[in-house]
């Protein structure tokens, strides 16, 4: 049974989004609702949730993320090629690096001076699908996306920080650890509300970053890039941080240019 919900919330974006929601509501009926017998239950309730979404959000977010930015900074440096320095130029975006990493995911991001790309997915795209995965993330850059990102952030945590701040709670065991526990519950039903509200806001940037690859290197190869980035089986899977590939190239296809 445990096993199966496993499998389903890990799996499904739609479960995970789900969990994000549960404990958000959970947290906030257990700290509004006046009456301490009526708290309990959705306390309990809680628990799990937090404690799957604690598992999920390492496992999918935290650490492959962690990983990829340790291995970049080991990856291996390349010569920027003219192509991609004039691309990035008529971007009117700094290019100063490109960094091959050594893993078999296919992946591509951005870092500080650059772009990093996956041992895998460099050698697997072709000239044009490298130039359209680079103008992607130049595009990023060009948008300005991490410091929307960042600005939406702190937009949203102000409203739930502000509400969540007069909520109550039964003293559990003494004052000094109902503290302790109220706060920790606070901060991880501040991350699960955070992951909700920015999956628009990162969809979008994708979106974004997309129609800049399509308008500098041209749809068909930002599209092809973005099928090689999957396979059959996870095409049509959406992501905290991205839109699925299907409606991405789909996207691109509607494009007006």
């Amino acid at each position: 049974m445990l096993g199966d919900i496993w499998h389903v919330v890990r799996a499904s974006f739609n479960g995970r989004l789900l969990l994000y929601s549960s404990v958000v509501t959970y947290f906030t009926m257990f700290g509004s609702i006046p009456i301490a017998t009526f708290k309990f239950p959705f306390l309990f309730a809680f628990i799990p949730a937090a404690s799957l979404f604690l598992i999920i959000l390492s496992r999918n977010l935290i650490l492959p993320n962690f990983k990829l930015i340790l291995q970049s900074r080991r990856g291996e440096r390349l010569p920027v090629p003219n192509e991609l320095k004039e691309l990035a130029r008529r971007m009117n975006v700094p290019l100063e690096e490109i960094k091959i990493i050594e893993s078999d995911e296919k992946n591509a991001f951005a870092t500080l001076k650059g772009i990093a790309f996956t041992r895998r997915l460099w050698s697997e795209l072709t000239h044009s699908e490298i130039m359209a995965v680079a103008a992607h993330e130049l595009g990023h850059k060009k948008g300005r996306h991490g410091l929307y990102r960042f600005l939406v952030i702190a937009g949203f945590i102000a409203l739930p920080v502000v509400a969540w701040s007069r909520f109550t709670s039964p003293i559990l065991f003494n004052e000094g650890l109902t503290r302790i526990l109220f706060q920790a519950m606070m901060d991880l039903t501040l991350l699960a509300f955070m992951i909700v509200m920015m999956i628009p806001v990162l969809w979008i940037s994708e979106f974004k970053a997309d129609e800049a690859a399509a308008r500098f290197v041209g749809k068909k190869n930002i599209q092809s890039a973005l099928l090689k980035l999957g396979n059959k089986e996870n095409l049509g899977q959406s992501c905290e941080t991205h839109p699925s590939i299907q409606e991405r190239v789909k996207h691109i296809g509607k494009m007006k240019t």
